[in-house]
């Protein structure tokens, strides 16, 4: 879905920044904007350089 869809978000809050998939559904570039909670962290100061971050 995230090839024919014109923006892609991830919605997720910090407990899920370092948690393993088997499966990768599609790479950074494709993601519009991860949505997220205000909690700044390394992983999500990472999480920026890959993609634009909302955070409410």
């Amino acid at each position: 879905m995230s090839n024919v869809a014109e923006k892609s978000y991830i919605l997720g809050d910090k407990s899920k920044f370092n948690k393993k998939s088997l499966y990768n559904i599609c790479d950074w570039q494709k993601i519009t904007a991860l949505i997220t909670d205000k909690e700044e962290s390394e992983q999500l100061a990472e999480l920026r350089k890959k993609t634009k971050v909302i955070t409410c």
